[in-house]
């Protein structure tokens, strides 16, 4: 394999923010282009007499996209917020040419996987300290570019379907130590341009600059995720059956995620965080039966501890270091068809950040 590859992308976008009182709106437009191009002076479809592919193989696309957010304050700094937007994934190198050859003889590349995205939910922190966050979200994907397989050692890439994700999303985080430093004082209302989520973060204290008030803070946090994915539209068969992957679950879609911690911080001093990651059961392949070679086709859930550090030595030198995976789960997360790759064990890591 002897290849050359080459990436081009430009974009265009313009936004603009309404105000009328407590209500806004946000409309946004972005033109995206790229190109991507392969060029290969050795391959093994070049070894074929004839060629079973062209030698260079690029896509060029031009993506229109679009968004739509609008919300309301209401009470005490809250919002209710809505929004709409389309997304796109830019085209990847083995999406055209890999070490198989990924594109059909004589056929077109295949179209970029598009998506249309919904959000619905509310956020705000209606007393000192606690913030929330709580929406639910409905996401469809069309023109999934997925793999085929053609024979045990090559695939093509293809356009197959479409899937429909949904769910809620959570959040919720408090500051036990923030009635005790922060002064009894009148806090700041957004500024103009600005929503509730800027609020409250520069609390005046008297006699001492913000930018010098850096108050002890112990945080407690939580993120919570329910997803329901599944296939709508695909051209992709389970093997050997005439069905198609419809109804499945996506592959690497958990239904459940959580991840909470506790952290111990003070602004430019220091900040120690203890972290923990629950995953649920999942598929490791859209036809959701596995391989031949690893004949189980879910990922069984796993959870981690993770324990992270930042000490500051000037204002801008700090020491980093931390422990992944405190209590040394033995799991597995990605899956190919033709193995496992474990994940790492308990391990250790250390540094220094230089900012400038």
């Amino acid at each position: 394999m002897d290849q050359s590859r080459t990436a081009d992308y430009q974009a265009f976008f313009i936004e603009d923010l309404i105000r009328l009182g407590k209500f806004h709106m946000v409309g946004s437009f972005r033109l995206d282009h790229e190109n991507v191009e392969v060029d290969s002076t050795h391959a093994p479809w070049l070894a074929t007499m004839p060629p079973t592919g062209p030698a260079s193989i690029s896509a060029d696309h031009w993506i229109p996209l679009w968004g739509f957010g609008m919300g309301n304050d209401f009470g005490d700094r809250n919002e209710t917020y809505f929004s709409a937007s389309s997304g796109w994934r830019p085209t990847r190198f083995f999406d055209i040419a890999g070490t198989s050859r990924t594109i059909a003889f004589a056929e077109d590349i295949p179209d970029p996987f598009q998506s249309l995205d919904f959000e619905l939910g509310v956020h705000g922190t209606p007393f000192k300290g606690f913030w929330y966050d709580v929406g639910l979200f409905w996401m469809l994907f069309d023109n999934r570019t997925e793999t085929q397989d053609i024979s045990n050692t090559d695939f093509i890439i293809l356009n197959t379907g479409s899937s429909r994700h949904r769910g809620l999303e959570g959040e919720l985080s408090y500051d036990f130590l923030a009635r005790f430093q922060h002064p009894p004082v009148p806090e700041p209302q957004p500024e103009p341009g600005k929503g509730v989520a800027d609020s409250g973060k520069a609390i005046p204290v008297p006699g001492i600059s913000p930018k010098n008030y850096h108050p002890y803070k112990l945080i407690a946090f939580s993120n919570v995720q329910f997803l329901d994915a599944e296939f709508t539209e695909s051209a992709l068969l389970i093997p050997d059956t005439d069905k198609t992957i419809v109804g499945n679950t996506p592959a690497f879609a958990p239904k459940f995620l959580l991840k909470g911690g506790i952290s111990f911080q003070k602004q430019d001093c220091f900040d120690i965080a203890l972290t923990a990651v629950y995953v649920s059961q999942q598929f490791w392949q859209d036809t959701n039966i596995g391989s031949p070679t690893i004949p189980k086709a879910k990922i069984p859930p796993y959870k981690t501890f993770n324990l992270s550090g930042d000490f500051y030595l000037t204002k801008r030198l700090r020491l980093i270091a931390g422990i992944s995976n405190l209590t040394d789960e033995k799991y597995y997360d990605r899956v190919f068809a033709n193995g496992i790759e474990p994940a790492p064990r308990r391990s250790g890591y250390a540094g220094v950040s230089l900012a400038f």
